[in-house]
């Protein structure tokens, strides 16, 4: 603390500051890792105020944008000192994706077990609450599926249509037919 005092015949005038000594370097503290998803960008940002900063592309904002996996370093400065810090960008993979294919057609007491084609599928979720990677299907429905991953969620539905009952179709009995004869064959069902 400083305290000046000018005085005259007159009067006399005062004033006082305070002189604070920081010597304590910037202190940088990124995450060890982070995970990235294929088709997505993230921000690494240093939440650090009053210093300079240098990311390892030279750039010079307290945020960098990264939208491919890599190691990236960031240098902070004031004028007391330096810190530098590095994080591992790593690939996430893809999000998800999963197809059920066309609508299905079942008759009476026909099962269907629906195998879909997919890629990068961690968890699966049926519109029944199932979680299993195939459905079965044994009548008429909408068929819905969730499937995710680290990097996203993707759906896809189904419908499956219950085919009328196919009508008992009677001829008549067996008949015997003598040569040049004929003999007209009729359903009557509708």
């Amino acid at each position: 603390t400083y305290y000046v005092k000018v005085s005259d015949l007159c009067t006399s005038a005062s004033d006082t500051i305070v002189v604070t000594l920081n010597n304590n370097p910037p202190q940088l503290s990124l995450p060890n890792q982070l995970t990235l998803c294929q088709g997505q960008s993230l921000t690494l940002d240093a939440v650090v105020g009053g210093v300079t900063y240098l990311w390892n592309d030279n750039s010079q904002a307290s945020t960098l944008t990264v939208s491919s996996p890599g190691t990236y370093s960031l240098t902070i400065s004031n004028s007391c000192g330096t810190d530098k810090d590095t994080v591992t960008v790593l690939d996430g993979g893809p999000a998800p994706l999963v197809t059920l294919g066309n609508d299905v057609s079942l008759c009476a007491g026909d099962v269907i077990t629906l195998t879909p084609a997919l890629s990068d599928v961690t968890s699966w979720l049926w519109n029944d609450g199932s979680t299993s990677p195939t459905y079965t299907v044994s009548g008429a429905e909408l068929v819905t599926v969730e499937v995710s991953n680290s990097c996203g969620t993707s759906y896809d539905t189904l419908n499956a249509i219950l085919l009328p009952a196919t009508p008992p179709i009677d001829l008549g009995n067996d008949t015997l037919l003598c040569p040049g004869s004929s003999l007209q064959l009729n359903i009557n069902t509708p």
